[in-house]
């Protein structure tokens, strides 16, 4: 009987040493090992279901904060959700130490009601079960795992929303803000832009529009992609040159800046298209394949997001395809898998000599008729063949007055014809001559002649981008009359106009 005493009363120590222990702690060190977790965050996913401010299926950016109040005794967490670039408030929370129930509590405000939540566990490993106050509208567990020092994982399970099991969440990575941080493989978003490198070059591809995107274009019409990837500032950006074509006529041109999010820590791409639209997305590994989610807005207020895969097959080919698009949450089909072939240089097949004996019917003194929009301009155009021979210069005067002086020539890295002009009012400008089927031997003719882009740079720094198409429908001796078509500039679609050349 004594012992039983002795070790019933030694258990009764042990225990209120402990309790004693914990009742020492002070509230602060209760949090501590939840301290890691103070500072801005953000990160991204699909919502599975229906949330507010945010449709099932539509991307979301979570930013969440959290800081210190009270002197350390406890902290607040703030949620916002961001989707089709407008920003909902989701959650306010206190977080503090509770000594009746001996854990780390929370009460919540949030668009859901009141609620409130149990960590069952603190640390690098942090475990919540949370309910709203109102029985049956909201419950669940949330599981955040320490990455390190600036990136942790987040997933909700056992949610039940309005007493409706829902499918577990997808597991989010949440960076913090203001730093480059590491992705999930350990490469930093610099480092993941090395990977995106051999890209770098130029691409084409064709396909045929399926059934359903008539948007685009009618079913069956013949899509032509050109894709320029280059390095920028010092190789902290990639910079792609996107440009489509549907049979035959120009439509739309992006341009897309591809780098580390500073915010997100993520390798991130921005995009502008000359239609006015414009859209951001985040590029991941999966395998094989690299991912990227995106989302994009255009000028009739119209909202998009997909995804991107881009596959590589080899060095000088990759497959892309768009998928799970949707348009303002209406879903849209899949394109079909395109597949894109590197545009090699044209050095070792054609020479400046090609180019120039192309050109030769324009060679001499030529009276100009220039009718656009139902005006007639008339000037003088004179081709000369450089000293060099590898090149043209071309003296134009309009209505009796010098208008322009151009140079013409071979780009053997492009494979394009490039003419610079420099126009009298102080524009510069430089353009570029993609010639269709151009080989050893061809000589400008009757028919399609290429695609013409060109830069204006002028005297008040604004510059615009032109996408015309060039057609020669007549070619004799003494005239020659070509068309410009499918006219876009600066985003803005405009008339055709047409050049005709006579012997004085």
């Amino acid at each position: 009987m004594i012992r039983t005493t002795a070790f019933l009363g030694l258990v009764f120590l042990t225990f209120s040493a402990v309790a004693d222990g914990e009742e020492s702690k002070s509230d602060y060190e209760h949090l501590k090992p939840l301290e890691w977790l103070i500072g801005d965050w953000v990160g991204e996913y699909t919502a599975p279901v229906d949330l507010p401010g945010v449709k099932k299926g539509e991307r979301v950016i979570s930013h969440v904060s959290r800081y210190w109040v009270l002197d350390k005794t406890a902290f607040v967490t703030d949620g916002v959700t961001e989707a089709n670039g407008k920003r909902t408030p989701l959650t306010h929370e206190l977080n503090y130490w509770n000594p009746t129930e001996r854990c780390v509590s929370l009460l919540a405000q949030s668009a859901f009601g009141t609620g409130k939540g149990k960590f069952t566990e603190v640390g690098d490993t942090v475990v919540l079960r949370f309910a709203s106050e109102k029985e049956g509208v909201l419950a669940g567990t949330a599981t955040l795992e320490k990455i390190d020092q600036n990136s942790y994982t987040w997933q909700i399970t056992d949610l039940t929303l309005a007493d409706e099991k829902t499918p577990d969440w997808p597991k989010v990575t949440f960076r913090k803000t203001g730093v480059a941080l590491a992705a999930k493989d350990g490469k930093s978003a610099a480092a993941q832009l090395e990977d995106l490198a051999w890209l770098i070059g130029d691409w084409e591809g064709e396909f045929k529009l399926p059934k359903g995107l008539e948007e685009v274009g009618p079913e069956g019409a013949k899509v032509r992609s050109f894709e320029s990837w280059r390095w920028g500032l010092g190789k902290k950006f990639i910079l792609m040159n996107w440009r489509e074509e549907i049979d035959g006529k120009h439509v739309v041109t992006s341009h897309y800046v591809i780098g580390p999010n500073l915010e997100t820590g993520a390798l991130s791409t921005w995009f502008f298209e000359s239609l006015g639209g414009h859209g951001t997305g985040t590029w991941r590994s999966d395998g094989d394949k690299l991912v990227t989610p995106w989302r994009s807005f255009t000028p009739s207020g119209k909202k998009y997001q997909g995804v991107s895969d881009s596959v590589r097959i080899d060095d000088d080919t990759y497959l892309w395809q768009v998928r799970d698009v949707t348009e303002s949450g209406k879903k849209l089909p899949d394109w079909p898998k395109i597949t894109l072939k590197r545009k090699k240089p044209c050095v070792s097949e054609l020479t400046a000599d090609d180019y120039i004996a192309y050109h030769k019917p324009l060679l001499g003194s030529w009276k100009t008729i220039v009718e656009e929009e139902g005006k007639i301009h008339t000037g003088i155009a004179n081709w000369q063949l450089a000293a060099n021979k590898k090149c043209f210069l071309v003296d134009f005067t309009m209505e009796g007055y010098p208008a322009m002086q151009a140079l013409i020539g071979y780009d053997p890295v492009s494979g394009k014809c490039i003419q610079t002009n420099f126009d009298a009012d102080g524009t510069f400008q430089r353009a570029t001559l993609e010639i269709a089927g151009m080989k050893k031997g061809k000589v400008l003719g009757e028919g399609l002649v290429g695609n013409w882009e060109e830069r204006r740079f002028s005297p008040d720094s604004t510059v615009v981008t032109a996408h015309e198409t060039v057609h020669c429908t007549e070619l004799s001796k003494d005239r020659i009359t070509c068309v410009w078509s499918n006219r876009r500039e600066g985003g803005k679609s405009l008339p055709d106009w047409k050049l005709t050349y006579e012997r004085p």
